[in-house]
C-alpha cells in the first residue's frame, strides 16, 4: 500500500507502476542509523579529598544507557592541584582545591567533582647511627698536595649523618669540614673522622713526604647519580589510524648521571615508537608503549587505543548543465552533462525528469531522446540536497531532403547553385550536422542587389533619353 519500511542504512529507489498503461514514477529513500540523544550525565563522586601523589578514578555514567554517542571530555579547572585523563583517573600534584568536569560530546551535558588536595604529614622514623668508615685507612702525600677522604655513615638510612674531621698534626696535615687533606710538610698525621650521633670514628694515616716524584696523582672520579624512576606525560590516549604523537619520559632524579631510555611497542602492527618517543598509529586495536630507564631498568607505560578514521563527507551545493537551451528535431538524441559542485562532492548522484516525455525522454545518464514536436524541461536533480538545473528543450519537425541537400535558384541567371555542406554550431550549443538551406540574412542581401542593380538600369534609361532631347 507505499508504506515504506527502514530496514538498514543506505539508499533505495521506491517504484511504482500502474496496471493501465504501465505509467511509472519513482521515489529515493535515504535510510539512516537510528540514534539515541544524551540525555544527561552523572558521576560516581560529586567531591573528594586526596593526598599529593594519589590518583583516583571518577567514573561517568551516561544517560540513556542506550545513547548513540558516549564519548566525554574531562578538564580540571586547576591542573596544578589535580590532572585528569581522557579515562577519567585523576592525580593529585599540589596542594589545594580544584573542580573535575566530565562534559559529553552529544549535547554538551556536564557533572563535576571538587578535589581538595592535601600533603601527607609523615612523621620522620629515627634512624640511629652504627657505624662509620672510610675511603683509605692510610695513605701518602706529598707537601702541598690535596686529596679527599670519603665518610661512609651505617647505616644507609641513617637519620643524623653529620660528622667532624681533626688532624692529630696540624703542621703536618689539615682536614677540612668536607674531608680534604692537605699536606704542609714532611711527616706523619692521623685524620679521624666522628659522627655526630653515637661519636663513631674512623682513622686514616697520612705519611707527607717532602720531594714529589713524577708519578702523577690520582684523579679525582666523578660522582655517579643513579635513577630512582621515571615517568610520561601521558598514562593513555587515543589516537586514529595514521596519527602521530610524543610522549615525553621523565627520569628521576632531575640530576641523573644516565638518563638514557629505550622504547618499546607491545604490538608494532597497532602502534610503533620511535627512539625519541614519537608514537605512529597503524591501525585498529590498543597498544601499551615502554619506556625503561637504562640505569636500573625502570619502567613507565601508557596504554594507546588506536581508532578507525572516519571519512569526511563532502556535502553538494550545487548542480550546472552544460545547456540553458537547446533545439534538435524529432527522432535526434542528445546528451546533457549535469556539473555537481564542489567538485569532490561525497555524492554525485542525480535524477534526470522531463516536464512532458511525450515530446522527450531523458535517461538516468542524461540522454535525451526526441518523440515529437514541442516543447518540454529537462531537469536534473541532485540526490545529495535536491538542488536542481533545468535546460529548455524544443523539438523541431524533421527535414526529410534528398541527401541533406538544398538547393536554391537564383533569378537573374537560373542556375542551379548546390549549397555547401556545413556543420554549424548554433548560439543555444547545440549541433545541427547536415545541409542546410539559405538564411534569412543571405536571401535579403541577394534581393537588395537585385534592387540596387534595377535601379541603376533605370536611371542609366533616363540619362540617355535626356541626352537625345537635349
Amino acid at each position: 500500500n507505499g508504506k515504506v519500511t527502514g530496514i538498514k542504512k543506505g539508499n533505495a529507489t521506491i517504484n511504482v507502476t500502474t496496471e493501465d498503461g504501465s505509467y511509472a514514477d519513482s521515489c529515493i529513500v535515504t535510510v539512516n542509523e537510528k540514534t539515541y540523544p544524551v540525555t544527561g550525565l552523572t558521576l560516581d563522586k560529586t567531591s573528594g579529598e586526596m593526598y599529593v601523589g594519589d590518583s583516583i578514578n571518577l567514573i561517568a555514567t551516561v544517560l540513556p544507557t542506550n545513547a548513540t554517542n558516549k564519548n566525554i571530555r574531562w578538564t580540571s579547572s586547576n591542573e596544578n592541584i589535580a590532572t585528569v585523563t581522557n579515562a577519567g583517573v585523576v592525580k593529585a600534584v599540589g596542594e589545594g582545591e580544584t573542580t573535575i568536569t566530565a562534559t559529553t560530546e552529544d549535547g554538551n551535558h556536564k557533572a563535576t567533582c571538587n578535589i581538595t588536595v592535601k600533603t601527607k604529614k609523615v612523621e620522620p622514623t629515627i634512624v640511629s647511627v652504627t657505624g662509620v668508615t672510610l675511603n683509605k685507612t692510610s695513605d701518602e702525600m706529598y707537601a702541598g698536595d690535596s686529596r679527599n677522604l670519603t665518610a661512609t655513615v651505617s647505616p644507609a638510612n641513617a637519620t643524623n649523618k653529620n660528622v667532624s674531621w681533626t688532624s692529630s698534626n696540624e703542621n703536618i696535615a689539615t682536614v677540612s669540614s668536607t674531608g680534604v687533606i692537605k699536606a704542609t710538610r714532611e711527616g706523619t698525621a692521623i685524620i679521624t673522622v666522628t659522627t655526630e650521633d653515637g661519636n663513631h670514628k674512623a682513622t686514616c694515616n697520612v705519611t707527607v713526604k717532602q720531594v714529589k716524584t713524577e708519578e702523577p696523582a690520582e684523579p679525582i672520579k666523578p660522582t655517579i647519580i643513579s635513577v630512582t624512576g621515571v615517568t610520561l606525560n601521558k598514562i593513555s590516549a587515543e589516537m586514529y589510524v595514521g596519527d602521530s604523537t610524543n610522549l615525553v619520559a621523565t627520569v628521576s632524579p632531575a640530576n641523573a648521571t644516565n638518563k638514557n631510555v629505550t622504547w618499546t611497542s607491545s604490538n608494532e602492527n597497532i602502534a610503533t615508537v620511535s627512539n625519541a618517543g614519537v608514537v605512529k598509529a597503524t591501525r585498529e586495536g590498543t597498544a601499551t608503549i615502554t619506556v625503561t630507564t637504562e640505569d636500573g631498568k625502570y619502567k613507565a607505560t601508557s596504554e594507546i587505543k588506536v581508532k578507525k578514521k572516519q571519512p569526511v563527507t563532502i556535502s553538494a551545493t550545487g548542480v550546472k548543465l552544460n545547456l540553458q537551451k537547446s533545439s534538435i528535431q524529432v527522432g535526434e538524441n542528445t546528451n546533457l552533462v549535469a556539473t555537481i559542485m564542489p567538485e569532490n562532492a561525497s555524492n554525485k548522484e542525480v535524477i534526470w525528469t522531463s516536464s512532458n516525455e511525450s515530446v522527450a525522454t531523458v535517461s538516468k545518464q542524461g540522454i535525451i531522446t526526441t518523440l515529437k514536436e514541442g516543447k518540454t524541461i529537462i531537469t536534473v536533480t541532485t540526490v545529495d540536497g535536491k538542488y536542481k538545473d533545468s535546460c529548455e528543450l524544443t523539438v523541431t519537425k524533421k527535414t526529410n531532403h534528398d541527401d541533406d541537400i538544398y538547393k536554391e535558384v537564383k533569378d537573374n541567371n537560373k542556375d542551379n547553385k548546390e549549397v555547401k555542406e556545413k556543420n554549424e554550431i548554433k548560439e543555444d550549443n547545440t549541433q545541427i550536422i547536415g545541409k542546410l538551406p539559405q538564411t534569412g540574412e543571405e536571401l535579403f542581401f541577394e534581393i537588395g542587389i537585385v534592387i540596387v542593380f534595377g535601379m541603376a538600369i533605370v536611371y542609366y534609361i533616363k540619362y540617355r533619353k535626356n541626352r537625345d532631347i537635349n
